[in-house]
C-alpha cells in the first residue's frame, strides 16, 4: 500500500477531518453516512413514531459520542434536518385535508392557515419547512416526544 503526503485538512481519519485552524470537523463522508441513516430510521411506513423515535434516539445518542470533539454549533443544522424530517413524516401520516386541518388547528394553527395548508397539493418535504407546520409541530414538539437533540446548547 502505497504512502501518501498530504496537507492534514484534505483527508479525513475516523469520520473526522483537522480543519486549518485547528478544529475537529465532521467528514462529508460520515455525513452522507449519518443521513442515510437517519433516513432509513425514520421511514414512512412500518412502525410507529415512538418505535422510530426509540431507535433514532439511540442512534443519535451514539453518534453524539462518538463525534464528541466536534464543536456543538456544527451539530444544530442535523438538529434542524432532523426536526424537519419528523414533521414531514407526520404530514405524511396524517394522509387526508380533514385529518391534516383538524391537526394544525388543534396544534395552534388558525383556522384559515390550516384550511390552505391541508387544502395544498405540495408534497411532504416541501411542506415540511412551510411556517404553519413549523409552529404547530415547533421544537417545544419535539422535545415533548422525546427526541435526543445533537446540540446541546
Amino acid at each position: 500500500m502505497p504512502l501518501q503526503v498530504a496537507r492534514l485538512w484534505d483527508h479525513s481519519f475516523l469520520g473526522y477531518i483537522f480543519s486549518k485552524k485547528g478544529e475537529f470537523v465532521i467528514s462529508p463522508k460520515a455525513i452522507k453516512k449519518f443521513k442515510r441513516k437517519v433516513k432509513q430510521l425514520t421511514k414512512k411506513h412500518g412502525c410507529s413514531l415512538m418505535q422510530r423515535l426509540t431507535r433514532l434516539n439511540m442512534y443519535l445518542r451514539g453518534w453524539r459520542q462518538y463525534f464528541s470533539l466536534v464543536r456543538p454549533i456544527y451539530f444544530r443544522c442535523f438538529d434542524k434536518w432532523i426536526r424537519r424530517r419528523l414533521r414531514c413524516l407526520m404530514w405524511f401520516q396524517w394522509k387526508t385535508a380533514k385529518r391534516r386541518f383538524k391537526e394544525l388547528v388543534s396544534r395552534g394553527a388558525s383556522r384559515r392557515a390550516a384550511a390552505q395548508m391541508a387544502a395544498s397539493s405540495k408534497k411532504y418535504w416541501r411542506m415540511s419547512c412551510t411556517p404553519t407546520l413549523s409552529r404547530a409541530l415547533s421544537n417545544f414538539w419535539s422535545v415533548d416526544i422525546g427526541l435526543q437533540r445533537l446540540s446541546l446548547t
